[in-house]
């Protein structure tokens, strides 16, 4: 089941792409930052979250992926 995300959330989405200094980890940790302060808990928009906040050359390695390649956060 897909939960449910609100708009909002997405307005202060940070994005992420190849140009950006900063490291994957440290765009992890915003991303669930923002979740938290919206009062996510489901692991499922998280992911959905980080997806859709990548951009540039970081989209199209994602899109790149296989189908349920990625199996966990390690």
């Amino acid at each position: 089941m897909l939960h449910d995300i609100s708009k909002n959330v997405f307005k202060t989405l940070p994005e992420f792409d190849a140009t950006i200094e900063k490291i994957a980890y440290e765009h992890y940790v915003d991303v669930v930052d923002l979740a938290k302060i919206h009062n996510i808990q489901h692991e499922d928009i998280i992911v959905r979250l980080l997806a859709q906040s990548f951009k540039g050359k970081v989209l199209d390695w994602y899109r790149g992926l296989a189908n349920g390649s990625v199996t966990s956060w390690d």
